[in-house]
């Protein structure tokens, strides 16, 4: 029996892992084909028997034709972007979740626009702890692209964005997201650069003892921040996807002890920050931060 089920198993995730075309065409509105556009699928974690998430891009041809291979019974964000003019400006959809592999496609630009500039603030205070670099969430969740390395303060161009909003996430050298803003437009379509503002850091000291009160080295430390979701305006306590999973940040002395940095807003509703210790060999132990706890 164990056998026929371990059997039956393994043929649904060969099948999931299959992947399938997803074919369609990208136009201007007036429905003229739109050439050399990049189409941008996505999904950050498979729906299919837990496979990890994937993520595509491909090129329209001169006709405005596309095809994409998906996997099998995941869905798929999905946009798309055309080449820039002389003056930057692209054709763009809105975001759209109807990606999946064996699906025929038609997507049509929503508007034409240039990069914006925003300028950020409270970069150059995470440059004692790391790196920073910056993440575009395409509606609060999806990657735009690849992360923009960041000097400090100051204004950055990126997008457009399908949909003009985005989440601007920041980011260490270990690509483990920092801190999150709330929605902000791209400034795509404004005469001013939006001011966008990160949480400073914040120390939390931890420590972890057995059961009989035994310091515990050795034990990661990770920081999942929560973030702001594309239906939710504000950054809050919010369940975490397990793709924000972070990579560790600390690891425990030989007294158990360990520091890890987190952002910490002003507000005390808008702190949110679970940290998850796990041991070589041991399940993994989990407690909340909120507040000023």
């Amino acid at each position: 029996m164990l056998r026929t089920a371990l059997a039956a198993w393994f043929l649904l995730a060969t099948l999931a892992a299959q992947r399938a075309p997803c074919t369609g065409t990208f136009t201007d509105p007036t429905g003229a084909p739109l050439a050399a556009a990049t189409v941008t699928f996505v999904q950050e974690i498979s729906q299919t028997l837990g496979l990890e998430g994937d993520r595509v891009a491909v090129e329209t041809n001169e006709r405005g034709e596309f095809t994409a291979e998906l996997l099998r019974g995941s869905p798929y964000a999905v946009w798309a972007i055309g080449p820039a003019d002389e003056h930057g400006a692209r054709w763009l959809t809105g975001l759209s979740l109807d990606g999946a592999g064996g699906k025929r496609l038609a997507l049509t630009a929503e508007r034409r626009a240039a990069p914006g500039r925003v300028v950020l603030q409270g970069v150059s205070v995470w440059k004692a702890h790391c790196p920073p670099a910056l993440r575009v969430l395409v509606g609060g969740y999806y990657a735009l692209g690849h992360d923009l390395p960041l000097a400090g303060d100051g204004p950055v161009t990126f997008g457009p964005v399908p949909d003009r909003a985005a989440v601007l996430a920041l980011v260490d050298d270990k690509r483990a997201v920092r801190c999150y803003s709330g929605m902000v437009d791209d400034g795509s379509e404004t005469a001013s650069e939006p001011t966008v503002a990160f949480d400073p850091p914040h120390s939390i000291e931890c420590e972890v003892k057995t059961s009989d009160g035994e310091p515990v080295a050795d034990v990661v430390i990770s920081a999942v921040v929560h973030r702001p979701q594309w239906w939710v305006p504000e950054p809050g306590p919010l369940p975490c996807a397990i793709r924000d999973l972070p990579t560790p940040l600390a690891r425990t002395d030989a007294n158990g002890r360990a520091t890890v940095q987190v952002r910490w807003a002003d507000a005390v509703i808008h702190r949110g920050v679970t940290l998850i210790a796990t041991h070589p060999g041991s399940a993994a132990f989990l407690f909340c931060c909120y507040g000023d706890h």
